[in-house]
């Protein structure tokens, strides 16, 4: 912190104060080498709170507390209303927000108490647990195996028709994501050298995957090798040909990205007239499978990639619903 090159002191107004503390937080972020989605996510965040802060510039930085803090959500709400038309924003994104003011409160504190030239900053009043209320208890939205058939199907038909690379990386991304429970940002980071040998476990053929998942850190996980054979005969001879490493191309040739990505399968949704939308449904419902074949919460967490087993609950919780309906079987 203490080679931050920007000049940092108390300023006249609240947000002042707090834009002038951002910069250097936000610096300091990119001398610890967060990747860009990070540094964005913590940008937007902290351009919302300095600009409600704009409201409340008569307020002393030591009195900010937890009302302070609950007149900021109600102002998210009002710039949901505004630009969304949403009544207010979703739990997810509160959490988000919350998150990211925590961490930058953390940072003001640390840093005031290390710099011998400052006054030690505390932000001790807020009670970051009950700022926002728990969300009611529901399962991620995942596909039942008939909307799957309906994928496949249509993916195939594809294949046969057109018999383009496009369309072979169409439907691999999709079984990705089916059977390894990829993110998209990860499908379009794989590459065909990314995939090892196959092997056979059980009599099944498996092949390892390399994955570069979040904050670049490489894993490797297992997929069921007679799910991609088709598609993965098909990059391995046109690799072996034409030596093409990369799998995924958009429509016009170009480098594909997950927005793309998520284009095309939004697509491919309205088309079949399936009402539950985004790639990343595949993710859910590859974890709500292993959890359906009682597969151990802590292998779930390690093929999914998640840090934080708590993470993983969240994949394989059930609806209040469910459990009303299982508890009734007895």
């Amino acid at each position: 912190m203490k080679g931050s090159t920007i000049e940092l002191q108390l300023k006249d107004t609240l947000s002042d104060t707090f834009f002038s503390w951002q910069q250097v937080f936000i610096e300091e972020q990119v001398l610890n080498k967060k990747d860009d989605k990070t540094i964005q996510n913590y940008n937007s965040v902290l351009d919302n709170f300095v600009e409600f802060c704009q409201t409340k510039d008569s307020t002393p930085i030591e009195k900010i507390d937890n009302r302070f803090m609950k007149y900021f959500m109600l102002y998210r709400d009002e710039q949901a209303l505004k630009k969304y038309n949403k009544t207010e924003l979703s739990y997810w994104t509160k959490k988000n927000d919350i998150k990211v003011i925590k961490l930058f409160f953390d940072f003001i504190e640390d840093y005031s108490y290390e710099d011998d030239d400052f006054e030690t900053i505390e932000f001790r009043k807020i009670r970051w647990k009950k700022l926002i209320t728990k969300k009611e208890r529901k399962e991620k939205p995942y596909y039942h195996a008939e909307t799957i058939v309906k994928y496949l199907n249509y993916l195939e038909k594809q294949i046969q028709n057109k018999r383009k690379s496009f369309y072979y990386g169409l439907s691999l991304a999709f079984k990705l994501c089916l059977y390894g429970g990829l993110r998209a940002s990860e499908v379009c980071n794989i590459t065909f050298e990314d995939f090892c040998k196959v092997r056979s476990v059980n009599g099944k053929k498996l092949i390892d995957l390399s994955i570069k998942g979040k904050g670049n850190t490489l894993y490797k996980n297992p997929l069921p090798y007679e799910h991609i054979k088709k598609e993965y005969s098909h990059f391995k001879r046109r690799y072996e040909k034409e030596k093409i490493n990369i799998l995924f191309f958009s429509k016009t040739g170009g480098v594909l990205t997950r927005f793309t990505l998520y284009r095309y399968f939004e697509n491919i949704t309205q088309e079949l007239g399936i009402d539950k939308k985004g790639i990343h449904i595949l993710r859910h419902t590859f974890a709500n499978n292993l959890n359906n074949l009682e597969i151990d919460l802590a292998d779930i967490q390690e093929l999914m990639r998640h840090a934080d087993p708590s993470t993983t609950r969240v994949y394989t919780r059930r609806s209040s619903k469910r459990l009303d309906s299982a508890v009734s079987i007895l």
